[in-house]
């Protein structure tokens, strides 16, 4: 169950990271997104971390979801003819 929802959440979080990069200043969000993911991939396809898989997993959700939380009210809080 953990591989199937990491590869739903590739190409959801794939499309706000590449949005994020083509955004001024927004290096911080696509650096925590992109570490988040790692988290996740390697916590759902590395055999070797089997034994650090939970951690890793929350770990790497947290951070997504702060990158995510993040790319929200900063969105949330420009100007309309200033955000992307």
């Amino acid at each position: 169950m953990h591989k199937v929802i990491v590869v739903l959440a590739l190409p959801l979080s794939g499309f706000a990271i590449l949005r994020g990069l083509s955004s001024q200043g927004w290096l911080g969000f696509t650096s925590l997104a992109v570490a988040g993911l790692v988290l996740l991939i390697a916590a759902a396809f590395v055999e070797a971390l089997h034994e650090v898989e939970m951690p890793l997993t929350v770990l790497g959700a947290l951070m997504l979801a702060s990158a995510h939380i993040w790319r929200w009210s900063r969105h949330a809080n420009c100007p309309s003819d200033q955000c992307v």
